[in-house]
């Protein structure tokens, strides 16, 4: 008997081995992408896709280039100028740039065919150009030479100087940067292009937004100011006012002036400032558009080595006020009161109490402490500068007996400094008044104190005298007085001097005099309020009957001082780093300090003070994160930091993460909400090295919005570079399971599978790497490679894991996710994919082939034949799913 069989399919005999979801599917997460498109450092720049060659940021530049700079400052104003500000502390300078160049990613998709001969026109192609879409005559904006890409059919072509004797074949293209006329536009070979052609360009273009006539060689990099007909330079040095000696800058930040829309107000920190006369650590100059420099002030209370510096604010501040109340004006205003100081009046209300011989008495009725004690009218001065921050103008009789009330508003700043005290392991929040206003705003006011004078127009003569605290006839425990206006800058007040005029004795500042003994002559201060405590005569002495103390204090514009030495919530170790942000869904700013020492950032939520509800400003503790692209996965160093809503309103973070060379984005996305939740993370570049986009030692950070996604400037201190990176395209990776490469399925170990994906918008340089694991969220510290990494291109398309010849060796039985993960040219995560519980690979060593054969009519094994006949039979080979 003979059989004639054609086998066309197998039957298996399996054992399957099924896996367990534990954790949520992370599959199509999709991370935005930056890139490095223009980095200088003083005289020249490089460019995208042309790295090595230096170009001239202008004609005129100083020829000094930067040297260790500490940091970056950007404002992208309202009239179109993206200024950037870099702390070239090595030079004791700041620089300010316009850094208007953009990045332009353009395709065929966007552009219209037109036939050879038509006039050409913005965005339209034709068999041998390609129009790009700032096109124009007289050309207003021009391509950076060097920093185009041209592909074609899916081949980057090469620049040459003039195509002539050049065919299609070569691949080749010319553009005339400098083109006055019909600019700009990119020439090809006859013929090189049909109305079926597919194209993609990129290129740095320039975007002057000058008062002056546009050319090459403007809106690209600019040193200065591009306001008026011609470019401002703009620097700010020893010379320009304020510090003469700058020592160690380390921070600056960029906020638009109050006032002035299209000016810059400009906040530096230099941490080891060595004026004598004034604290000069935290100061502030004002850029206009035109380019002129001017110091502002400086902030004058104590700072220990301060690293950084972030300025936020919740809306326009208002100036304080005062009015009469009742008859009051009678006495305060007979012409006008004025406002000389606005950081000094307090929101009191005060009473002039004058009797029938025209006596006057002076109280502040909020506290209770008296300003003048009673004295002849013709004693006392006009104008009259007994109220702080305020000159009165009484009328020149004494109006009749009467009590005469006068209401103060104080002003409310909306407008805050954080400042990153490193050196105290604490963070400072400062008020920032409008420097337009009368008075100063950063540094305190120095108050003395002295016996009050009998004579003429002495009482209230001078501004920022007070007269002698006279204690009560017989003084309760715990006796409180008062300063006259508050907040009290560190390190005064720390003694009050008993009967001064006599026998002086001296009283001494404790923090907390409960810890003081019976006889120790202490006081305590709420340094906020200017309230001033004594003791009980238990704890501390109470002070002599009927007798003059007297002090001296500086006022401060800190609003709180927070934070200690530690690891915990709100404790710091060498906080860096500062930033902020105003909430106006919670009604708080939202507060990130890089806290190095611990190697973490320390979310906080400040609350300013709410006068209607007494409640005073307050900081509290909302979370923390450590962790880097993957919670297993930690920050080393972390330098600076800087936060940043995009034009969707999503709030974003960029955390320079010294030690690992690297930039790391993170959403905040519980900023809407108030959770405790720590950020996400959703981005990351760079790596260590001295090329183009790279870092030695990335010191600073700044994030701008551009209107419709972030531009991030980083300053490196080694490398003597100032960086600009802009979004690219998202990109993302899809893992495909059809086909042969369908799943769910089951392999033995011998065996091996085709991964199927696809990939968008992949960087210059990827590859897409990848994993298996046993859960459905992506971790570094348990997801195993399939693949040797960096071996799979973006374009492949597939990629065959060999189980046995995994990089980790092979796959022990059980369920497995698979995960994509496209990465850029320095390997840093900006997309990933990831199958879901339905598309598990099973690893399975039970599984063996055996060949059954089965009759389809009866699905019996038995074949009956007659003696003698020949027949051909068809098998039916059949793969189970778990094959």
């Amino acid at each position: 008997m003979e059989a004639k069989l054609k086998l066309i399919a197998i039957g298996l005999t399996l054992g399957l081995v099924m896996g367990v979801l534990i954790q949520p599917v992370q599959a199509g997460l999709t991370y935005t992408a930056y890139i490095a498109v223009l980095e200088w450092e003083g005289p020249t720049y490089n460019v995208i896709n042309e790295v090595n060659l230096a170009q001239r940021v202008d004609a005129t530049v100083s020829e000094i280039p930067f040297q260790g700079p500490t940091g970056v400052g950007a404002r992208y104003a309202a009239d179109g100028r993206k200024m950037v500000y870099s702390l070239d502390s090595g030079n004791d300078r700041i620089q300010g740039f316009e850094a208007n160049a953009t990045y332009i990613y353009d395709r065929s998709a966007s552009f219209t065919f037109q036939a050879l001969g038509v006039t050409p026109a913005a965005q339209e192609w034709d068999s041998n150009q390609i129009i790009l879409a700032e096109y124009a005559d007289p050309a207003t904006n021009w391509v950076i030479p060097g920093s185009e890409v041209v592909m074609i059919g899916g081949v980057t072509w090469t620049w040459v100087a003039d195509v002539s004797g050049f065919t299609a074949a070569d691949q080749v293209y010319t553009i005339d940067y400098d083109d006055v006329s019909n600019a700009p536009e990119i020439v090809l070979p006859t013929n090189s292009l049909t109305a079926t052609s597919s194209f993609e360009v990129r290129y740095l273009v320039t975007d002057y937004q000058g008062g002056g006539t546009a050319a090459f060689g403007l809106g690209d990099l600019d040193y200065g100011n591009s306001s008026g007909v011609t470019v401002a330079t703009v620097e700010i040095d020893e010379a320009t006012g304020g510090p003469t000696s700058f020592e160690a800058l380390s921070s600056i930040v960029v906020a638009a002036n109050e006032n002035t829309a299209t000016s810059d107000d400009i906040f530096v920190i230099d941490e080891a400032d060595n004026s004598t006369n004034q604290n000069e650590e935290f100061f502030v100059y004002t850029v206009t558009a035109a380019g002129v420099e001017s110091y502002q002030e400086a902030y004058d209370d104590v700072l220990t080595n301060p690293t950084d510096v972030y300025v936020a604010w919740s809306g326009a501040s208002t100036i304080a006020s005062q009015a009469a109340v009742g008859g009051g004006a009678t006495f305060w205003a007979d012409a006008a009161a004025s406002i000389t100081d606005p950081n000094q009046v307090t929101g009191h209300t005060y009473r002039a109490t004058v009797d029938g011989a025209g006596n006057t008495l002076i109280l502040d009725l909020t506290t209770g402490r008296t300003l003048v004690t009673s004295t002849a009218w013709a004693n006392l001065a006009d104008p009259l500068l007994v109220v702080p921050g305020i000159s009165a103008d009484p009328p020149a009789v004494a109006p009749a007996a009467a009590n005469y009330d006068w209401a103060t508003t104080a002003s409310v700043v909306n407008h805050y400094a954080f400042i990153a005290d490193a050196g105290a392991n604490r963070i400072k929040v400062v008020e920032v008044g409008n420097f337009n206003w009368a008075g100063d705003q950063l540094p305190g006011d120095a108050r003395t104190m002295t016996a009050q004078p009998a004579g003429a127009g002495l009482v209230g003569a001078v501004a920022d005298v007070e007269y002698d605290v006279v204690t009560p006839g017989t003084v309760p425990i715990n006796w409180v007085t008062w300063t006259l206006t508050a907040p009290i800058k560190e390190g005064s007040l720390n003694t009050i001097t008993a009967d001064p005029d006599g026998t002086p004795v001296t009283w001494t500042r404790y923090n907390n005099v409960l810890t003081a003994g019976p006889a120790d002559r202490v006081f305590e201060v709420d340094w906020q309020t200017g309230q001033i405590t004594f003791g009980d005569g238990i704890h501390g002495m109470i002070p002599p009957t009927a007798t003059s103390l007297r002090f001296n204090y500086t006022t401060t514009p800190d609003v709180l001082r927070y934070g200690t030495s530690g690891d915990g919530p709100g404790q710091f170790s060498d906080p860096r780093s500062i930033c902020a942000r105003w909430n106006s869904g919670l009604g708080q700013f939202d507060v990130y300090v890089v806290d190095t020492g611990n190697d973490r950032i320390q979310k906080l939520a400040f609350h300013p003070e709410d006068p209607a509800l007494q409640i005073p400003a307050y900081i509290e503790y909302v979370t923390e994160w450590n962790f880097g692209v993957e919670v297993s996965e930690k920050l080393s160093s972390p330098w600076d930091i800087d936060v940043e809503d995009d034009a969707s309103g999503d709030v974003f973070i960029a955390v320079v993460d010294q030690s690992n060379h690297r930039i790391l984005v993170y959403e905040d996305t519980e900023a809407l909400n108030g959770g405790s939740t720590p950020p996400e993370y959703s981005t990351g570049f760079g790596t260590m090295g001295n090329g183009f986009g790279y870092y030695a030692q990335a010191e600073a950070i700044d994030l701008v919005d551009n209107g419709t996604e972030l531009d991030i400037y980083v300053a490196d201190g080694s490398r003597n570079k100032v960086v600009k990176y802009e979004a690219a395209p998202v990109p993302s990776v899809t893992l495909t399971f059809t086909g042969a490469s369908a799943l769910p399925n089951s392999f033995p170990p011998a065996s091996s599978y085709t991964i199927s994906y696809t990939t968008q918008n992949a960087p210059d340089g990827g590859w897409v790497d990848f994993y298996f694991g046993a859960t459905g969220t992506f971790d570094t510290s348990t997801a195993k490679l399939c693949v040797p990494a960096g071996s799979a291109t973006p374009t492949a398309g597939t990629a065959v894991w060999s189980f046995k010849n995994s990089p980790g060796g092979t796959p022990a039985d059980g369920s497995y996710y698979l995960f994509a993960i496209l990465r850029d040219g320095t390997g840093v995560r900006v997309a990933s994919d990831a199958a879901t519980s339905t598309e598990l690979l099973t690893i399975d060593s039970k599984l063996t082939t055996a060949l059954t054969l089965r009759d389809q009519w009866d699905g019996d094994p038995t074949l009956l034949m007659q003696n003698n006949l020949e027949r051909t039979v068809e098998m039916q080979l059949v793969y189970p799913d778990s094959v």
